[in-house]
Parts: structure tokens; sequence; C-alpha cells
């Protein structure tokens, strides 16, 4: 499956490539995209305000495609489908953007990936919409030779409890050189992360064409965004329903694994942080212990009604 996927990406590159992708010629790359997935267009006219912003001459539209999850709360994905000639930046992120909304399904939270360019489309779509999101992503260069890197949320959020690898910080001097959509989205709130791959030397210059792309670096960057969304959408805060220490034996949960003391010193950190009000991601961060691991132990307490979620 990865191996279809990469190749259907790269197409996606060279395809867009082809195309005007100035700030208000975004209509025919737009088009293209909609017979991939389906795309709600929300236009803008020449000279509308947008918070400090104005629109330029010719307006800017802005492509909306929604994976509707069983809530209403919801996680943004701003990707800029602009700079004319460049693909690296930012048609990877275009590419790795659609594959992710081709792949979601039965989703827990709504997600909206919206194509536009960058950052005065993302005011414009914040100032028209409002700014109560959940969570915002922003996909970024991550087609090049580069190591992958997750900016972090300057926001409060849980957010960073999900991300792995390489990070930096936001406003560190990294971030400030290769920031995004992320910046405008935490300028009113919404915790946001960027992942890109560092160095980019082609970056703003003639030598970022699709050749510079690889394959490889965009099936890892589809996987790693996979990773981070599975998380987001099993975490929960568990909240204890029994007293004392649990009985695992007597409530039909013990498992032959933990006669080691290297495995059972694991369950017993997961159990005895259960009543601090830390979700499954913080417990796992916590203890160094890997996220499927305690999410898997937690949800053997639920399914025997020892905890429910906060």
């Amino acid at each position: 499956m990865w191996g279809l996927l990469k190749e259907i990406m790269i197409k996606i590159i060279k395809d867009l490539f082809q195309m005007p992708r100035k700030v208000n010629e975004l209509v025919e790359a737009l088009q293209y995209i909609n017979k991939i997935v389906p795309i709600k267009v929300d236009s803008w006219e020449p000279k509308t305000r947008c918070w400090t912003w104005e629109i330029p001459s010719g307006g800017i539209v802005v492509g909306e495609h929604t994976v509707k999850g069983y809530t209403d709360e919801c996680i943004i994905l701003p990707i800029h489908l602009c700079h004319d000639k460049m693909a690296n930046d930012n048609l990877s992120g275009v590419a790795v953007a659609i594959k992710l909304a081709q792949h979601l399904e039965k989703t827990r939270y709504t997600y909206k990936f919206l194509f536009l360019p960058e950052t005065i489309g993302t005011m414009a779509y914040l100032s028209r919409f409002g700014v109560n999101w959940k969570y915002g992503i922003t996909v970024d260069s991550v087609g090049g030779d580069g190591d992958l890197v997750t900016t972090l949320p300057k926001t409060p959020s849980l957010l960073p409890f999900y991300v792995s690898g390489k990070t930096n910080d936001f406003f560190s001097t990294e971030h400030l050189w290769s920031g995004n959509d992320e910046r405008a989205l935490e300028s009113v709130g919404i915790p946001s992360i960027q992942i890109s791959r560092a160095p980019f030397l082609e970056y703003h210059s003639e030598k970022d064409t699709p050749d510079r792309i690889s394959e490889t670096q965009l099936n890892l960057t589809l996987y790693y965004l996979c990773s981070i969304i599975d998380k987001i959408e099993k975490d929960y805060t568990p909240r204890p329903t029994y007293q004392g220490v649990p009985c695992l034996s007597t409530n039909e949960l013990w498992n032959r694994t933990y006669e080691s003391p290297h495995t059972f010193i694991k369950i017993e950190r997961i159990w005895q942080s259960l009543g601090l009000g830390l979700s499954i991601a913080q417990i796992a961060n916590y203890h160094g212990l890997p996220f499927d691991f305690v999410y898997q132990f937690v949800n053997q307490l639920r399914e025997k009604n020892l905890v429910t979620p906060n």
C-alpha cells in the first residue's frame, strides 16, 4: 500500500508544479485537488479586510476538505498551496495532506484540511469562520533529505505528548527561520505544531524542483503524521472507579508477562498514576513507556469498568 501511495504523491507534486500558484492564482490547482478529494471553495474579494490584513488584487481562494468525526471538536490543517514554481515548498505538504485525508475514516475528531495561500489565507479563513479549533497541524517542506522536525506549540495543550523524534520550540532560532501557518494559528490561541524537514538547502531557490523530492521521505512523513493522529484519537484521561490497589487476578486481568519484574513495574507505575488526572499520553511520557503499552493496559481496566473516561 505504501509503495502505491508514494507513486501517487509524486504524481500530485509533478502535476501541480506545472500550474500557476501565486497567492491569487490557485483556482486551477484547487480544481485539480478537487478531482482527488472533494473540496469546498471559499473566496475573498480584493481589498477585503481580514483583521489587520487586506486581500490583494485578484482576490484569494481557499479549498476546504472536511473529514467528519463522531464529535464536532475540530483539528485544522492549513496547508499552503502557493509558492509558484517550487516543489518541496510546499507541494510535498499538499501531497501528504491529500493522502492523509483519503486515509482518515471513522474518526473521533473532525479534521478540516485547508489548501490556501500561506499566512493571508489562514488569516482570512480564521477571521471569517472563527478560532474555536482544538489543535492545528501544518505540514511544510517534507520531501527533502533533511530530518523530520516538529515545532512544539506555544499554547499549553496535550499536543506535545503526541510527537516524537526531533523537535524545536516555538520562537526558537530554528522556528523563526522555518515557521509557517502554525504561527497564524498560535496567534489566536490554537495549539499548533509544524512538521517539516531540515536542513532544506533548496529553500526558495530554482533548485526546488520535483526531481529533488524523495519518495521515501514523503512516505515516512505520512507514516509519522498518522502516528500523531492515532495518539490524538486514542488519548483520554482515565479516572479510576476502584479504591486501593487493583487486584488484577480477581478481575481476570493477570497476564503471564507480568511475572517479569521488569514488566510488572511498568504496570504498577501506570495504575499509581491513574488518580492524578493525567491522560494516557501524559502517563506514557512521564514514565518513559510506549503510548500503545499504556493505552492497551488502561483499556483493559476500562473494559472491566475499573476506569472511566474523565
